[in-house]
């Protein structure tokens, strides 16, 4: 994939790999956040990732983050805090609504939504912007 972007957090440096991915017999549009210098595209193999995909238009502004993944040797390291949070900052930047489909990135999103790379950003599963404290749009 092509065209990546570099973000460091807690001594960890992430980069997104956008592009496009297939899925079945769909190509869709996203890409993946990793710690690593090139992606090999390797699912739930040695690389630490976290993957997006685009919903609706290219225009519509949100994306799904469904899907992270952490070598074994290499949890609870904070690896996965560190590449959710760069992709949540990512989000944040590129005015993106993010709607959380994996499981660690929602509980990630519940446990730090006072933080400003999640405020005004993540949405639930019901398309509700979450603002803050339990006060949804």
């Amino acid at each position: 994939m092509s065209g990546e972007t570099t973000t460091t957090t807690t001594s960890v440096t992430v980069k997104c790999f956008p592009g496009k991915l297939q899925l079945n017999d769909l190509e869709m549009l996203g890409g993946v956040f990793s710690t690593s210098d090139e992606f090999n595209g390797e699912e739930d193999g040695t690389q630490p990732y976290l993957l997006y995909e685009h919903i609706g238009l290219p225009k519509s502004k949100m994306v799904a983050f469904s899907h992270t993944w952490t070598p074994e040797q290499e949890r609870g390291k904070g690896i996965a805090k560190a590449i959710t949070r760069a992709a949540l900052e990512w989000a944040k930047v590129k005015g993106y609504t993010v709607l959380p489909t994996c499981s660690y990135v929602k509980k990630f999103a519940e446990d730090n939504k006072d933080e400003d790379y999640v405020k005004g950003v993540v949405s639930d599963l019901k398309g509700s912007r979450v603002i803050s404290n339990n006060v949804k749009m």
